[in-house]
């Protein structure tokens, strides 16, 4: 049974390129200082422990007081860094859930599309074993489903592999 959960409840054109144009404006002003890493960057990150912002302040005011300096590792970039950091939390949490948001209710509605297609395509097929013009009509979506879809990147091949070819043995005599 088809649950309608998401379709019936959608925003115009409009209003999703609105919200398209502010996200677009958000990103936006986050390049004027954010990056983005490289997968060998990525990999190489340094993270640090949970709940380890007091420390760092920490670190930081131990090493003020006793004059303590690294060269070509300022301390105030390290707060900064920090700052940064804590500053991004609420940003990156609300993309999170914002991204989780728009995924699920995105596949929602594509599965919703498709059980209603599969039923209506069903019937259509039925019908169109008694009406040939029909049938011809439906020709386009009969080939599209009788065609086996493209293997996703990186899948398991579906092709048995054969079994090995070896000579039984017999016990010799």
């Amino acid at each position: 049974m088809i649950t309608n959960r998401v379709g019936d409840n959608s925003p115009t054109a409009a209003e999703l390129s609105a919200l398209v144009t502010q996200l677009t404006d958000i990103v936006t002003q986050l390049q004027d200082f954010g990056l983005i890493l490289a997968p060998e960057e990525r990999k190489r990150l340094l993270h640090a422990r949970l709940e380890a912002e007091p420390m760092v302040q920490r670190v930081h005011d131990l090493a003020t007081n006793y004059g303590i300096t690294l060269q070509d590792i300022p301390l105030a970039g390290m707060m900064n860094d920090l700052d940064l950091r804590m500053r991004l939390h609420p940003l990156a949490d609300l993309f999170r859930s914002g991204l989780v948001l728009a995924e699920d209710t995105a596949a929602q509605a594509s599965s919703e599309m498709w059980e209603a297609f599969l039923g209506y395509y069903g019937v259509l097929t039925k019908m169109g074993e008694q009406n040939p013009k029909l049938a011809l009509e439906l020709k386009p979506v009969t080939e599209f489903m009788a065609k086996r879809r493209p293997p996703l990147k990186g899948a398991p091949s579906k092709t048995p592999i054969p079994p090995e070819t070896t000579k039984p043995t017999t016990p010799s005599a």
